[in-house]
């Protein structure tokens, strides 16, 4: 029963991909001649998806018996084989991230008869059609293991947090001398103590920067930036009535507003991939010859690093990537050290930090750094596909202030002391999501799949 349901699906998957391939030659009724790449992918992808099925028949044929799979039921899962991972940068040992790790053993542990499992190795090299769909985006299927970041339930609950607990301790620490890492005690008295990053800026734009650079990343869809939310000054409140000597150590401004953001164990230093150095000669682009060898766990971390690149261009932020590139005229080797403000979690994911310097401060020196800003984001002409849909709708709309805006005044309570762009500013991020929207048409024309 086991080989006869293998080989009719063989067969049926087969015959879909023939079918597919003749529909991808054949349109409209009119005939089409391929170049010599479309007729490589074609072809490719056919021995491909033949081999992996005829691998499956030789697994399902080893197989213990078992309950026979229902015909209208199938569901098709992944379970990874580690046996050849190798002991990649910010892996758990033997080659996958702890996030990884987990969502394959997920779908080990199901008992469902009707469930068919694929063997993918973490540590294999992945081909450019298995990375990317549609020519510039990363896989729909690859993109969903992406080690996850914080999601909106997540970014309640911190604010919840912030605004109904008491801070029971100040230290030094979380970058500049006027921030301190602080300590939560919440108010249910359960003794749980959650440590936070409360950053004081020098200046109101740096905590309005940091703001709406947060906002603004929950906006796009990108979920790399720790949790934040304000809040005030003053031994008088509740949250700091606890530590009103150490803020007059800290030389804070009774009444001022700061950032309190989620702080995260045991992070890592991330060095940035060899296609995003400007002096490496690639580019993370969807053609054969800038793709080399790439890892299931590097293409992960190089789907969070678009997401990166996008946002940093959007924010106008110089205090990451682009403050090493502008430091490599003193320093030719520093692309391959610790890239600035950006940190990677046990579990693979990549943390945007400190993003003071994003949107107001940014746009008044742009004029600095777009000479760097503007070469790194024509680098990369892969997206997330939603990252790009919602680029794409800003673009559209035409009002990606009047949206930054109602997000940050529906989630944050003190929006209306701290303020928000002024016109000028506005007008300026929404020309940069124009040139954004430009450059993934100009990537889709030359990449994207006819």
């Amino acid at each position: 029963m086991k080989i006869w349901v293998a080989q009719t699906l063989s067969a049926a998957l087969l015959l879909l991909l023939v079918l597919g391939s003749v529909l991808l030659i054949w349109t409209g009724g009119q005939q089409r001649i391929l170049p010599e790449s479309k007729k490589h992918h074609v072809l490719r992808r056919a021995l491909m998806v033949t081999s992996l099925i005829n691998a499956q028949v030789q697994q399902l044929q080893t197989l213990p018996s078992g309950p026979p799979l229902h015909k209208d039921t199938a569901i098709t899962s992944l379970a990874v084989d580690h046996s050849d991972a190798r002991n990649d940068v910010g892996s758990n040992g033997n080659g996958t991230s702890v996030a990884f790790n987990d969502r394959y053993q997920e779908s080990r542990k199901s008992n469902d008869p009707d469930v068919v499992h694929l063997n993918v190795k973490a540590g294999a090299y992945l081909e450019l059609d298995d990375a990317v769909e549609d020519g510039i985006f990363w896989n729909s299927a690859l993109d969903a293991l992406t080690p996850s970041g914080f999601s909106d339930y997540q970014v309640d609950q911190w604010s919840k947090l912030v605004r109904g607990s008491s801070i029971v301790s100040l230290q030094p620490g979380c970058g500049r001398a006027p921030n301190r890492l602080a300590r939560l005690q919440e108010a249910d008295n359960t003794g749980n103590v959650i440590p936070a990053c409360v950053r004081y800026g020098i200046n109101t734009e740096q905590i309005v920067g940091e703001t709406l650079s947060f906002y603004l990343s929950r906006l796009l869809g990108i979920e790399n930036v720790p949790p934040l939310a304000l809040a005030k000054v003053g031994p008088s409140r509740a949250l700091w009535r606890d530590v009103a000597a150490e803020q007059t150590d800290a030389q804070w401004v009774d009444g001022a507003l700061v950032s309190v953001t989620k702080w995260v164990a045991n992070l890592s230093e991330v060095v940035t991939p060899a296609p995003l150095r400007s002096d490496s000669g690639w580019r993370l682009h969807p053609s054969w010859n800038d793709w080399g060898n790439r890892t299931t766990q590097e293409v992960l971390e190089l789907i969070q690093w678009t997401d990166l690149i996008i946002f940093d261009y959007l924010t106008a932020n110089f205090d990451r990537l682009v403050s090493n590139l502008f430091s490599k005229q003193w320093d030719p080797r520093i692309m391959e050290r610790a890239t600035s403000n950006l940190h990677r979690t046990p579990g693979g994911s990549l943390l945007f930090i400190d993003n003071e310097a994003g949107l107001l401060h940014g746009y008044r020196v742009k004029a600095m750094w777009d000479k760097y800003h503007e070469p790194l984001l024509k680098s990369v002409c892969i997206f997330r596909r939603r990252t790009a849909s919602k680029v794409i709708e800003l673009h559209r709309l035409r009002n990606a202030a009047q949206q930054l805006c109602k997000l940050y005044q529906a989630r944050e309570p003190l929006h209306s002391e701290l303020g928000f762009m002024s016109e000028l500013h506005a007008q300026e991020l929404q020309n940069r999501i124009d040139l954004l929207y430009k450059h993934i048409l100009h990537c889709k024309s030359t990449y994207g799949e006819v």
